[in-house]
């Protein structure tokens, strides 16, 4: 039953992620490593750059997805659920960050991938299953806009190097990117089939690339402080690769993500 409600487009894309996530941090030899597998080391972007944010629009996409599943008589999934599993996260990131300190205990770091995704999941969820779409647009935008008025405007010491990368700086907009990623997700809930679904979805990508881009003529992009224009950016890209994905014959698509249904 189970796996007769998976997304096979979605475990392609996320397991997409995963593998870009494996050869980002495994290149082998770190003395001799290509470029495009490196960081960009404040501002600008890279493809390495963008392996974090297509964890968070994937889980974007998700959420209305499983509140499909809610409607078509699944047990609901209140917030109890929403944030047990959003504490499973941060407390996995939390005990990782652990071993690596140990026996160093006052070294230990609290903020990391994990923790960053269970947040951004616990804050999102709730969003979604609550607010209308209007509302998840609306706070999206008021992040954007807000994060770079407070860093670029109000506090421009605060979006100096060095930061934690994944600290609080890049907590509001990462919220903005998962809400940027439900509208997605809704609109494959809401729309048609074929090109009908894939073509505007990939529209989409391109404008919210082209905007990110366009933006960073004056707020660059940065992941370390995921700037909006890095958000935007970020999130187009995700979105073309995603309706190219869903492009795919069914066949090749399934057969593509066999790993990830097992």
């Amino acid at each position: 039953m189970r796996a007769a409600l998976r997304f096979v487009p979605l475990d392609v894309a996320r397991g997409l992620a995963v593998a870009a996530m494996l050869v980002v941090n495994n290149p082998g030899n770190w003395d001799a490593v290509h470029p495009w597998l490196q960081h960009a080391p404040w501002h600008g972007s890279t493809p390495a750059d963008l392996v974090f944010p297509a964890f968070v629009v994937v889980m974007g996409v998700a959420l209305p997805l499983s509140e499909r599943r809610l409607a078509d008589g699944e047990a609901c999934v209140p917030t109890a659920r929403l944030l047990r599993r959003a504490a499973l996260l941060i407390a996995i990131g939390v005990a990782l960050n652990l071993v690596a300190a140990w026996p160093h205990l006052s070294a230990l770091r609290w903020t990391g991938v994990l923790q960053r995704l269970g947040l951004v999941y616990a804050v999102g969820g709730w969003m979604v299953a609550r607010w209308p779409p209007r509302a998840w647009a609306a706070v999206a935008a008021a992040l954007l806009l807000g994060h770079w008025i407070l860093l670029a405007a109000l506090a421009p010491s605060l979006a100096q190097p060095p930061i934690d990368p994944e600290g609080w700086h890049g907590l509001p907009t990462s919220i903005a990117t998962v809400l940027m990623g439900a509208l997605a997700g809704r609109w494959l809930l809401t729309a048609g089939v074929g090109e009908a679904r894939t073509l505007p979805l990939a529209m989409s990508g391109v404008a919210a690339a082209a905007s990110g881009l366009a933006w960073s003529a004056a707020w660059p992009m940065n992941k370390r402080l995921w700037t909006g224009s890095f958000a935007l950016w970020a999130t187009g890209v995700v979105l073309i690769v995603r309706s190219a994905v869903m492009r795919l014959p069914p066949t090749a698509a399934t057969r593509w993500a066999r790993p990830m249904l097992a």
